[in-house]
């Protein structure tokens, strides 16, 4: 299971709110944003497919470096 290892910066895309996280035991090229409305199970889901194929997910140009 992954876990959150703390939370970088929040925002506002397209009315949603967002939190751009660090995952424990990853590295930080593997943070992401995530949308609060989404369930754990769908965030598991969603890392499992960017780890299957990285090359579908781009960064959005406003992610913290």
């Amino acid at each position: 299971m992954y876990k959150v290892s703390s939370v970088c910066a929040s925002g506002i895309l397209k009315g949603q709110h967002e939190l751009y996280v660090e995952w424990k035991g990853y590295d930080q090229s593997h943070n992401s944003w995530v949308l609060l409305q989404i369930p754990l199970e769908d965030v598991l889901a969603l890392l499992a497919a960017y780890e299957a194929k990285p090359a579908n997910f781009k960064p959005r140009s406003s992610a913290p470096i």
